[in-house]
Order: structure tokens, then C-alpha cells, then sequence
């Protein structure tokens, strides 16, 4: 990852940049699976490297030539969060790449996630999306969802915490997640014509549970027209 002006990398958390979807996972499901927590690793505390310039704004932390499909602010302020979505239209791909700061005392962005797919091959036709959602936990936190495989049959879903740590990884097979003020609701299954497991999720003491599962038809699945339903 190439440095920028307003971007200052923040090493030390899962080892140097934690990637989303990949590290410091407090929970991972696959479709059908068992849910349960695993301990959560902390970020390290090493020391911030010198800050740059602050941006005007979550736009102008853009890669140049690329364009912003989302951006937003978790929570104004230092040591608050923001995300940035951007995009690179290629002749035969879509190039995406998901970037999750910090801001510094100064007003200046540190990269604390990163998520990049600079040749198409990894989401499908750039589908990555990002809420900022109250689940239940004390202050509200990000979810980003990200459809996977050559044909978009699995849906990624991480939940990042105001600290800038994963609490919750998700990987659902056709699948579907709603945000509610207690938790999630995901569903998972093999197609429309087999059965599907709903799960309902809930930060359960500092971890991420699965606190009810059933299977369920295909035609009581919610309609998803987006990534995050």
C-alpha cells in the first residue's frame, strides 16, 4: 500500500494492517455451522507514527484517479472512526478498495483496516457496502458487508467496533443481514430452493453470539436489494 499525505499507517494491530474480513476475528460462521467467541485481540499499543496534513473531509482521503463510491464518519472527533469506499472502473473489471481510519489528535487520518482488490477478482462488480448501525453495544459500530466469489454467492460481513477491532466476522452462503438496535439477523443456505439457517446474533459481554438458530424456507428469507438488507 503506497502512502499518501493524509494517510498515516498505524502499525502494530494484528502485526502491521489488519485486513477486513481476515483478522481479529471474534466470530466466525459459516452457513449451518456452530457459532460461538473466541478471545478477542486487542490492538497492541505502539507508538502512532507523526501525522500529516488533515483532510477537509472523508473525500479527500481518495487514492488519486480513483473515485469515492461511499465514505462517512463513525464518530467526529479524535480517536473517532470513518470509512472510504473508492473504486477504479477498468475495460474489463471494477477495482475496489476499502480503507477504516482513525483520527488523530491532530486531525489527521491513520489507516487502521484495509481491504483491497485492485483487480477485480475479488468482490463482485465492486458490492461492498458499509452502515453504521446501534447493535446493542455502547456506541454504535460499523458494518461492512462485501460480496464474494465469481458469482457473488457468499456475503462477507464484519462489525468493527468504536476501537477500531473486529468483534464479529460472518461468511454466509447466499446470504442475507439485517441490522436491528439489539443485534443482527442473518440468513444463510445453498439457493433458492433449500433450506435456510437464520441466525440472530448478539454482543453477549464484550463478545459476539449466536443466541438462536433455526432453519427456515427459502420464501420467508428477506428480499435483499442491496449488500446490507
Amino acid at each position: 500500500m503506497s502512502a499518501r499525505r493524509e494517510r498515516t499507517l498505524l502499525v502494530g494491530l494484528a502485526g502491521i494492517v489488519a485486513v477486513l474480513v481476515v483478522a481479529l476475528v471474534a466470530l466466525t460462521l459459516s452457513g449451518g455451522g456452530k457459532g460461538g467467541a473466541a478471545a478477542v485481540v486487542p490492538p497492541s499499543t505502539v507508538p502512532l507514527a507523526s501525522p500529516t496534513s488533515p483532510p477537509n473531509d472523508c473525500a479527500s482521503l481518495v487514492d488519486n484517479g480513483w473515485e469515492s463510491l461511499d465514505c462517512r464518519v463513525v464518530e467526529p472527533g479524535p480517536g473517532g472512526l470513518s470509512y472510504l469506499i473508492e473504486v477504479l472502473p477498468a475495460p474489463a473489471y471494477i477495482a475496489t478498495r476499502v480503507y477504516v481510519f482513525r483520527e488523530t489528535p491532530t486531525g489527521a487520518e491513520q489507516v487502521l483496516l484495509t481491504a483491497e482488490d485492485d483487480n477485480g477478482s475479488r468482490y463482485v462488480a465492486s458490492e461492498v457496502e458499509a452502515n453504521v448501525a446501534q447493535t446493542g453495544e455502547a456506541q454504535p459500530v460499523l458494518v461492512m458487508g462485501f460480496l464474494e466469489g465469481s458469482t457473488g454467492d457468499r456475503l462477507g460481513v464484519d462489525v468493527v467496533r468504536a476501537s477500531g477491532e473486529i468483534a464479529a466476522h460472518l461468511d454466509l452462503g447466499n446470504g442475507v443481514v439485517k441490522v436491528d438496535p439489539n443485534g443482527l439477523e442473518t440468513w444463510s443456505g445453498s439457493g433458492a430452493s433449500g433450506a435456510y439457517t437464520h441466525d440472530i446474533l448478539r454482543d453477549v459481554g464484550g463478545s459476539w453470539w449466536v443466541v438462536q438458530r433455526q432453519l427456515v424456507g427459502s420464501d420467508v428469507v428477506p428480499h435483499a436489494d442491496n449488500v446490507l438488507a
